[in-house]
């Protein structure tokens, strides 16, 4: 069954903190990509060796159980496009494959930050923004916490709460399940993508 108008790539990132801090950097790129069925036909994974950290460092890599001594000794972020570059010929060798992601604003504007520009043509549209249009109502965070989580909305949607890996290539994986879900459940959520 055709889910989605064209193949495309769904990305996820780990970094040091959040946007509104200028040193946030990605120290993680996961990424799938999925065909029109939305069957998953390849994943890439990397850490990514940022050129500074930020404040929000110490939390991050507790939330996601990576180290700074691993990240130290990760690739540089043009290793990482190359390597990123490489994989997505092979796995997308179509003319137009576009990339998106659950938040796809945080992540693209982390992603040039960090030197990883991937010359990839990113969606008109987000996971996140789409979910919440098919839940018809903005979600809020749960208390205590400075955003809605991709988990949250997968209960919202009726859903199996996932456990979110806080890793870039299991949550990319959770994104490309919710996304799936939105096609199924409203087949027009897309339309003018």
């Amino acid at each position: 069954m055709t889910l989605h108008p064209y193949p495309f790539i769904v990305i996820d990132t780990e970094t040091t903190g959040l946007a509104s801090d200028p040193d946030a950097r990605v120290i993680e790129l996961g990424a799938v990509a999925v065909d029109r069925d939305g069957e998953i036909l390849a994943e890439f994974s990397s850490l990514v060796r940022p050129d500074r950290w930020g404040a929000g460092t110490e939390e991050a890599l507790a939330v996601n159980g990576l180290s700074r001594v691993l990240i130290e000794r990760a690739p540089a972020p043009n290793l990482v496009v190359f390597a990123f570059t490489s994989w997505r010929v092979c796995a997308l060798p179509y003319d137009r494959s576009r990339v998106t992601a659950y938040n796809a604003p945080f992540d693209r504007e982390l992603m040039g930050r960090s030197g990883l520009n991937i010359g990839l043509e990113w969606a008109d549209w987000c996971i996140r923004a789409r979910a919440y249009a098919t839940i018809g109502e903005p979600l809020e965070p749960i208390e205590g916490q400075r955003r809605v989580r991709m988990q949250d909305v997968f209960v919202r949607l009726g859903l199996p709460r996932p456990e979110q890996a806080h890793r870039a290539l299991a949550d990319a994986r959770l994104a490309v399940q919710l996304v799936n879900h939105l096609a199924r459940v409203a087949p027009n959520w897309r339309s003018h993508a």
